[in-house]
């Protein structure tokens, strides 16, 4: 068996990340654009906050809090 190394697993998990932030942002958009839910909706806000704080976590600060804000303005 073989493992793989501090880089590999460092790559798997950028590349995790980047799916995941873009799997937020469809569901972002598609929450926004639903009858009934729309950009201000408690649902919307619930995304924005797992989106924003995966944003810290990649040490994309300035992203992070824009959108972390975003999330509190709606809350």
């Amino acid at each position: 068996m073989t493992s793989a190394g501090p880089g590999k697993k460092a790559s798997n998990l950028r590349a995790d990340a980047k799916s995941y932030e873009e799997e937020l942002k469809k569901k972002i958009s598609e929450k926004e654009r639903a009858a009934g839910i729309g950009p201000d909706h408690p649902d919307t806000a619930a995304l924005l906050t797992r989106l924003g704080s995966l944003y810290v976590s990649m040490s994309k600060w300035k992203e992070g809090v824009g959108v972390l804000d975003r999330a509190l303005r709606i809350h």
